[in-house]
């Protein structure tokens, strides 16, 4: 693997030090609660996460009923999920951007591929590149959520463009401890371009307002086309 960028150490560094959440986001919640059971009955099948951190989200749809697997870049990461979450111990997987997905799931179908904040992290070619890979993995009808940072959130204000790039350089401050790259989205229409591989069945955002400002995020629930 090439040397880590400014995001993955970044990420290491704080995965080392205990982060990530130990319950899943009210949004997740509602989503499984209010869409996937109540409103598609879709409540079991093979699942991906993508970017499963230390394994909380993957965990909780586990216990709902569904049969999971976690992707991750971050050895420290995958590390505290496979110590909080031993019962999933060998389904972390570690990925590295010289893998495609196919490599790592060889003859493998999914039924849902869940990525949460992870995404945005990537530049849109390589989201688009990931996007394709996902799509071949599905089963006829399977759905995906993606979430992305919309121009809303207050770490757009801290970002600057990047030359010949998609993506911006968010900038150390005092409410930014660390110099990252983010691709944000536009608007509605920006994000349904980016998931134009997927048939649309919800897009919606979701806002967690502290005192640093918004944090807005988008998100998409899609369906698998015959592409």
């Amino acid at each position: 693997m090439n040397s880590m960028n400014s995001n993955e150490k970044a990420y290491e560094k704080r995965y080392q030090s205990g982060y990530g959440v130990i319950y899943p986001e009210g949004y997740v919640i509602r989503l499984y609660e209010s869409i996937l059971k109540y409103e598609l009955n879709f409540t079991s099948g093979k699942m991906l996460d993508f970017g499963c951190g230390n394994g909380t989200h993957m965990n909780y749809f586990e216990q709902k009923g569904f049969d999971t697997y976690g992707l991750d870049i971050s050895n420290n990461a995958l590390l505290n999920a496979a110590n909080l979450y031993p019962n999933l111990n060998n389904k972390f997987k570690k990925i590295n951007k010289s893998q495609s997905l196919s490599e790592i799931y060889q003859n493998e179908k999914f039924d849902f591929i869940f990525s949460n904040q992870t995404l945005y992290y990537m530049e849109r070619d390589e989201i688009k590149r990931y996007l394709k890979e996902m799509n071949k993995l599905l089963n006829l009808n399977g759905l995906v959520y993606f979430t992305m940072m919309g121009k809303e959130h207050y770490l757009y204000q801290y970002s600057t463009a990047i030359p010949n790039k998609s993506i911006r350089k968010v900038s150390q401050t005092e409410r930014v401890s660390h110099d990252t790259e983010i691709t944000f989205i536009n608007d509605k229409n920006d994000l349904l371009d980016l998931f134009a591989l997927f048939e649309p069945y919800f897009v919606g955002s979701y806002d967690i307002s502290m005192r640093e400002g918004s944090r807005f995020h988008y998100a998409f629930l899609g369906r698998k086309t015959n592409n």
